[in-house]
């Protein structure tokens, strides 16, 4: 087991290396070329790019060897139960555990992280980074049990894409003009390093485990539901506020206190 797991660590280490070469090769001569100078002392660069390195080797690593295989082996499993039961009850299992599972995942995703601490920074507080990371990775759940309903049902994905997209429309006209950038950045960075491999194991899982459903036809597109929910969220949360804001309760008390 650990001789195996040191094969995958080294493995993910040199995938790794090789992946960053591009950005390294682009740093490196714009500094050399251009600025003439590095941004930071050598020490701090050197410890920097090996702790990148380190962080997404082991992230790499965990994910192959524990979430994607759990994620696989339980989706696989619940679907296998919708087809045998053919019953509601085993759906609405399996609807949930994807569900919770995009949501749960969803806020531990780095980029969203990120992404909020920023707006809630830019924003001067009026962003806040805990509900805006609840609201979009909800969206992330949301989306993930849409999926699972679009593969079992055997909807189209060009039917369920052009439905989401027809919803974000909607739901942007009228939506207030500074949080439209955020909420379509929203989809992106929630469904990320993290979130995408857990999102890939549960289609391909459903998808395996039902008839006449083929893996990479109908378990693939998950990602993109899950991409594009958190947008939903994002914009229908920003709406519900304008108008609690713009109706405060009554007796002169206003929501916002």
């Amino acid at each position: 087991m650990t001789t195996n797991l040191m094969t995958d660590i080294l493995a993910s280490i040199s995938m790794v290396l090789f992946d960053l070469i591009a950005i390294a090769l682009t740093l490196g001569l714009y500094f050399a070329f251009f600025s003439r100078r590095l941004p930071v002392s050598l020490g701090p660069l050197a410890f920097g790019c090996l702790y990148i390195i380190a962080g997404l080797a082991l992230l790499r690593t965990g994910l192959d060897v524990s979430l994607i295989p759990a994620g696989l082996e339980i989706t696989s499993h619940l679907a296998a139960l919708v087809h045998n039961r053919a019953s509601g009850t085993a759906l609405l299992h399996l609807m949930i555990f994807a569900g919770l599972s995009g949501f749960a995942v969803a806020l531990i995703e780095p980029a969203l992280t990120t992404m909020a601490r920023r707006a809630e920074t830019v924003s001067g507080g009026a962003i806040p980074e805990l509900p805006f990371r609840l609201v979009a990775a909800s969206g992330v759940g949301t989306g993930l049990a849409l999926g699972v309903l679009r593969i079992h049902f055997g909807v189209a994905f060009d039917i369920f894409f052009a439905a989401l997209v027809a919803v974000i429309m909607l739901l942007s006209w009228g939506a207030p003009k500074l949080i439209r950038p955020i909420a379509y950045d929203s989809g992106a960075v929630a469904t990320s390093v993290v979130v995408v491999p857990l999102i890939t194991a549960i289609g391909i899982g459903i998808a395996s485990a039902l008839p006449d459903r083929s893996p990479l036809a109908d378990g693939f597109g998950m990602v993109t539901g899950a991409l594009l929910l958190p947008v939903c969220t994002v914009l229908l949360f920003a709406r519900i506020q304008t108008w609690r804001a713009a109706h405060p309760r009554q007796g002169g008390v206003d929501d916002r206190v």
